[in-house]
């Protein structure tokens, strides 16, 4: 079940940078 893990960490880093830099809303 590491992938599923992985992908969640991904989802949250990449709402959490958008979160910290709404500027930058590259993905």
């Amino acid at each position: 079940m590491q992938e599923a893990k992985t992908a969640v960490f991904d989802y949250i880093e990449v709402w959490y940078n958008r979160k910290r830099s709404p500027s930058s809303f590259k993905i």
